[in-house]
C-alpha cells in the first residue's frame, strides 16, 4: 500500500520508482529463501514459509492491485493467527484476525491515495482520541492474553500488537510520523519473535515470522533511502532550474538595454 504516481510537493513519490520495487523484490527473495532453507533443515515447519510468502504478497504486490487485498489479509490473518495461538500470543492473533482486515478494507477504498503526506499530522483532538483508544486496546488485549498465558511474553505481545495497530492507522492516515511508529513497532516485534525463536521449546513458524519482521524492517529502510535520494535529486534540479531562470533574466535584461541603445 505504498506506491503512488502523484508527484506533488507534499507527497513522497519515491516509492513509485522501479528500482525501489526491484530492491524490495530482491529483499523479499532473500528472506523467503532463508525461510525455505530453515524448513529444509528442520528448524521450522511448512507453515513458516507460507506465512512469509503471504506476507510478501500482501506487502509487496497488493499496492499494485488492491482487488484481492481483503482476501489476502484474511489468509494472512488465519495463517499468522495459527502460529500465534500455538505459542499463546493472543494479542497478535487478535491483531491479524480482527483488526487488519478492516484496515485493509479502508486501504482499498483509498487505493489512489496511499502515499505518505510529509506535512500531515494528527490534530490534538485526534491524538487524544488515539491515545485513549489504544491504551484501552492495550489493556484489553493484555488482560485477555494474560488470562490464557501467565508469562512475561504476554506483556511484550500486547505492546507489539498495540504499536503495530497504531502503525496501520498511521499508514492509512498517511501522517508523517508513520515511520517513527512503524520502526518502533517492528523493533518490539523482532525482539519478541527473537526470544521465541531462540527458546529451547520448538514453535512452528516462529523462525519464519522473525524473518518476516526483519524483512519488513529492511523494506522501511529501503523506503527512507529512496526518499532521501528523491529529495536530493529534487533539490539539485530545483537549483539548476533557478540558475537557468537567472540566466534568462540576465539575457532579457541585456537585450532590453541593447534595444534602448539602438533607439
Amino acid at each position: 500500500m505504498i506506491f503512488s504516481k502523484d508527484y506533488s510537493d507534499d507527497q513522497l513519490p519515491y516509492t513509485h520508482s522501479d528500482r525501489f520495487l526491484y530492491a524490495k523484490v530482491l529483499i523479499a527473495s532473500i528472506f523467503f529463501a532463508l525461510s525455505v532453507f530453515l524448513t529444509a533443515i528442520g528448524k521450522d515447519s511448512i507453515l513458516g514459509p507460507i506465512v512469509l510468502f503471504i506476507g510478501i504478497v500482501w506487502n509487496l504486490f497488493l499496492p499494485l492491485s488492491n482487488k484481492y487485498g481483503i482476501a489476502v489479509s484474511i489468509m494472512m490473518g488465519i495463517c499468522y493467527g495459527l502460529v500465534c495461538i500455538s505459542i499463546g500470543l493472543v494479542a497478535n492473533a487478535f491483531l491479524y484476525l480482527a483488526y487488519y482486515v478492516p484496515m485493509q478494507y479502508m486501504a482499498t477504498r483509498t487505493a489512489g491515495d496511499t502515499y505518505i503526506l510529509k506535512n500531515k499530522e494528527f490534530s490534538e483532538r485526534e491524538s487524544m482520541f488515539i491515545l485513549i483508544y489504544y491504551v484501552l486496546f492495550f489493556v484489553g488485549v493484555y488482560i485477555f492474553s494474560n488470562a490464557i498465558n501467565h508469562t512475561l511474553i504476554c506483556l511484550i505481545d500486547a505492546v507489539s500488537a498495540t504499536l503495530l495497530a497504531i502503525s496501520a492507522l498511521a499508514r492509512n492516515s498517511r501522517v508523517k510520523t508513520y515511520y517513527k511508529i512503524r520502526f518502533s513497532a517492528l523493533a518490539v516485534s523482532i525482539f519478541m519473535w527473537a526470544l521465541i525463536a531462540s527458546s529451547s521449546v520448538y514453535y512452528s513458524g516462529a523462525c519464519s515470522v522473525l524473518l518476516m519482521y526483519i524483512m519488513y524492517f529492511c523494506f522501511e529502510i529501503a523506503s527512507i533511502i529512496y526518499e532521501s535520494r528523491h529529495y536530493v535529486t529534487k533539490e539539485i534540479l530545483a537549483g539548476e532550474v533557478k540558475i537557468e531562470q537567472e540566466k534568462e533574466k540576465q539575457i532579457k535584461k541585456k537585450q532590453s538595454e541593447y534595444q534602448k541603445l539602438q533607439k
